[in-house]
């Protein structure tokens, strides 16, 4: 007798011998019918063929595009070693000089109104048509280009000036303007004024016997500090560029001759502010009110100058130049046309070719 057990098992493989079968049947009708219908589809097949061309151009090397840089215009210049001996040191509490005396306060009270202040294009013989006016004597006078020594600069091009007003000059490369000074009376370190340390005692030794230096923007911590320690320095603050007013707060200096007493002044980005040291031995020429409020000495000095042995020192807070790079002076002065900072600038030099250097 077959037991229950028995009977299940032979059902279950009844039931997968009929799926089987079912499947089998379903093979055979449906995947015949299937392969036929894709058959009656045309096949496409893609090639691609490379052909490789010869160039007939021949191409120029690649050059990639000249990229100025503006690192050591953004970077604070590397500070000089000093100069030791024969500079006299003064204490800060000396007694001030005109520009820092309460007069000069009262005149920076009613500043140059910049709102007046309009670029102007300046015809180069404006410059020689000035000289000529505050100098009658220069007609007559041979000017040497050898008298006059410019140092170049990457940021001030102080030779431009020189060209404009007919006045000859050396144009030297840092590293190679110290052979030409016992023959000069005029040097001009143009901004940034990098230098190396032979070259700031030569510069010494030159204004000592009677030359006149004068020296613009970054020459500051470069040249002039270094060479002629405790009277000016930079203590690493910078103007914005910008244009302030300026205001002559020692009328009577020589070389406020035949200029105006207000006028605007052009700073290029980063001038370097001055710090007055020696109070009693440098003369501050012309002050800022707006540039005062930028400056932790509050003085907003913008031209010193200073004797030393029989020579003198000239400084600019901005530059020389036109700032520019064309006939257009963001700056002029009321009257005269030209900007105060190349009046100054210009009677320094006219004053330091009368001089002699023995």
């Amino acid at each position: 007798m077959i037991s229950n057990d028995h009977w299940l098992m032979i059902l279950s493989r009844l039931r997968s011998k009929t799926a089987a079968l079912i499947l089998a049947l379903m093979l055979v009708t449906i995947l015949p019918a299937a392969l036929a219908e894709d058959n009656t589809k045309p096949s496409v097949y893609y090639t691609t063929t490379v052909i490789k061309v010869p160039n007939q151009t021949k191409y120029p090397p690649y050059k990639g595009p000249a990229i100025r840089d503006t690192t050591s215009m953004l970077s604070r210049p590397r500070l000089r070693a000093r100069l030791t001996g024969e500079v006299d040191s003064e204490d800060q509490q000396d007694p001030p000089n005109e520009g820092c005396s309460p007069a000069a306060e009262l005149l920076l009270r009613n500043p140059f109104p910049l709102t007046a202040v309009k670029t102007k294009s300046i015809p180069t013989q404006l410059f020689r048509q000035w000289i000529l006016k505050t100098n009658r004597n220069l007609p007559g006078k041979q000017l040497r280009k050898e008298s006059v020594v410019v140092v170049k600069g990457k940021w001030d091009h102080a030779e431009h000036v020189l060209e404009a007003c007919g006045i000859p000059f050396l144009l030297l490369d840092p590293n190679k303007f110290q052979d030409k000074l016992p023959g000069a009376q005029v040097l001009i370190v143009n901004c940034p004024g990098d230098i190396g340390d032979t070259s700031l005692t030569a510069i010494r030794a030159f204004v000592k016997r009677g030359g006149y230096l004068l020296t613009t923007d970054w020459a500051l911590a470069s040249c002039l500090e270094p060479a002629f320690p405790h009277f000016a320095c930079w203590v690493g603050e910078y103007s914005g560029s910008e244009i302030v007013d300026a205001e002559v707060v020692e009328p009577g200096n020589e070389l406020a001759r035949a200029t105006v007493s207000q006028a605007p002044w052009k700073l290029d980005d980063k001038s370097q502010i001055v710090k007055l040291i020696n109070y009693s031995k440098v003369d501050v020429l012309v002050r800022s009110r707006a540039l005062s409020k930028e400056d932790g000495m509050k003085l907003g000095i913008l031209a010193l100058t200073f004797n030393y042995g029989q020579g003198r020192v000239l400084h600019l807070v901005g530059h020389f130049d036109n700032n520019s790079g064309n006939s257009a002076l963001p700056d002029p002065a009321p009257s005269i046309q030209i900007s105060l900072r190349q009046a100054l600038s210009l009677n320094f030099i006219m004053d330091g070719l009368g001089a002699s250097v023995n």
